[in-house]
């Protein structure tokens, strides 16, 4: 069968940011952010396959389908253990495994449950009314190294719990923090990469967060961690001190209106990434526009000195320069050989495919679009506008994060930018 996209489709990381510099480097030599969007450069489109042509070599594939499994509840996540083929299913107040053959094998039952948001983990205030609440499923993720079930729902806060991978009814570890996002709609992404404090050796959780305004204990949760997976420090922040940490907030003056909505995260060559939408200007700004953002964090860093941001674009010429802005899901993998030589990268390399949507505000329509990034080229792209920064062109600073301020040029910037 042959498949071909409807539209001719280039994909572009913007060339306007703003930049944060802290004022010593992390993560050895990549220690610099790069957020938002003021400073000017010229364009590169980042070259796509030609989106006409039929991909060669497409085969039919005949598949046997031997047992249809059917829930009684909404679903949020699926999860298929490419070891055993077991499949894991997270729903709303249900979790579900499956055989291979999908023959459903367990069911758990997680809510509803009598929670409320006015009650803390452990504790709730007298006048707070705890009712039954249900259960969304917001992280299903397999945990290699030890061979384990991390599943994460909206209930108490969004707390997490560590199942047994041949049975998920069995609870192995059941820890009392908020991780995860306490509602149904507010998006939660997480990933296992490696991280402190150990990197390459120990792996963390890392997780991005929509900030949901419900509770006054909803400012205690990082809007991106690193998360530890040790068991005597299970979900706990990887690595903190009293200011700094594997983690980072969206500051009290805009998290009430500035939402980051989180619909991907990888791992790729040293960094961890989330593909987001957001406003595209500070919280105040007006009329409000929406984009998509590819956030980076080094692995190796302990105090997130490094988190970066940039925007980027999807847009078709075919359309007459229409503009894709609303990410709407991402998955990380390796090009085909003819999609590598178009690119001008190996069949080694990682590639970042993404569905976008023509949004409406922050509501997508069904007017989208894929666009196909290499990661090479995106590293490329950062370690440009690192580089313009520390020549003294744009800004640095995120309004929602922290005050904007020039950048400042720097001696021995290529000393720093390890060439």
């Amino acid at each position: 069968m042959n498949f071909v996209l409807s539209v001719l489709l280039i994909a572009i990381l913007k060339d306007k940011y703003d930049y944060w510099l802290p004022s010593r480097t992390g993560c050895q030599t990549l220690a610099a952010n790069i957020w938002s969007d003021k400073t000017t450069a010229q364009n590169e489109p980042i070259n796509l396959t030609n989106a006409n042509a039929p991909i060669k070599n497409a085969k039919n594939l005949n598949s046997t389908i031997t047992n249809v499994a059917a829930f009684d509840t909404k679903l949020n996540h699926l999860l298929v253990d490419t070891i055993t083929g077991r499949v894991f299913v997270g729903g709303v107040n249900r979790l579900y495994q499956l055989s291979p053959d999908l023959e459903l094998s367990e069911t758990v039952k997680t809510g509803p449950q009598n929670d409320s948001v006015e009650c803390s983990i452990l504790d709730c205030p007298l006048n707070a009314v705890r009712s039954p609440t249900d259960n969304y499923n917001k992280v299903l993720l397999i945990d290699r190294a030890t061979s384990r079930l991390i599943a994460c729902g909206s209930l108490f806060q969004g707390t997490c719990t560590v199942r047994n991978l041949q049975n998920v009814s069995i609870i192995e570890h059941e820890v009392p923090d908020a991780v995860v996002a306490n509602d149904a709609n507010s998006s939660t992404v997480a990933f296992i990469a490696p991280g402190p404090p150990q990197h390459p050796v120990t792996n963390v959780m890392y997780v991005g967060v929509t900030y949901t305004n419900n509770s006054p204990y909803r400012s205690e949760i990082p809007a991106v961690a690193s998360r530890s997976l040790e068991k005597t420090k299970m979900f706990q922040i990887a690595s903190s001190a009293v200011t700094t940490g594997t983690r980072t907030f969206i500051n009290s003056y805009a998290r009430e209106t500035y939402f980051v909505n989180y619909v991907y995260g990888f791992s790729s060559e040293r960094f961890s990434y989330f593909l987001t939408t957001q406003l595209k200007h500070s919280h105040h700004s007006s009329p409000k526009e929406y984009i998509t953002k590819l956030v980076r964090i080094c692995q190796e860093d302990s105090n997130y000195y490094s988190y970066t941001e940039i925007p980027v674009e999807c847009i078709s010429d075919a359309q007459g320069g229409t503009k894709f802005n609303l990410v709407q899901a991402g998955f990380l993998g390796k090009p085909s050989s003819d999609l590598a030589q178009s690119l001008g990268i190996s069949i080694q390399d990682d590639v970042l495919f993404a569905v976008f949507s023509k949004g409406e505000g922050n509501t997508p329509t069904n007017n989208s679009a894929l666009c196909i990034y290499s990661l090479k080229s995106i590293r490329r792209k950062f370690m440009q506008n690192i580089k313009s920064c520390f020549n003294g062109s744009g800004m640095r600073g995120l309004d929602f994060i922290s005050p904007s301020m020039p950048c400042v040029l720097t001696s021995g910037e290529q000393a720093l930018l390890g060439e």
